[in-house]
């Protein structure tokens, strides 16, 4: 698949592919491992009071979507910063920014 979105569409489309590949991968393994120790602590709250159980339930839900959505959120923007960096090389500010907007 990279190499066909390479081929395709540019190198800089390839890597950002790739990166968020990586990306992916990196915010499944963290998800399944929030949601396995909050499963266990969800179960152990169950047994005093379900309301109890539905909180942490709900608690770690939101500590699961909050986390993956900032690390997506974070490795884009570095993605932003590397490529308007890469593009800003060799022309002057006025320029660089007329290119962008």
């Amino acid at each position: 698949m990279f190499i066909g979105v390479t081929l395709m569409v540019s190198v800089k489309s390839g890597i950002t592919f790739l990166v968020g590949a990586f990306t992916s991968m990196l915010c499944g393994a963290l998800g399944m491992l929030i949601a396995t120790y909050s499963n266990y602590r969800t179960t152990f709250c169950t047994s005093r009071s379900l309301a109890e159980g539905f909180r942490t339930a709900y608690r770690a839900g939101c500590v699961i979507g909050f986390a993956l959505v900032s690390i997506s959120l974070f490795v884009l923007a570095i993605l932003v910063i590397i490529y308007n960096a890469a593009l800003a090389q060799g022309t002057d500010k006025k320029e660089h920014l007329k290119n962008v907007f």
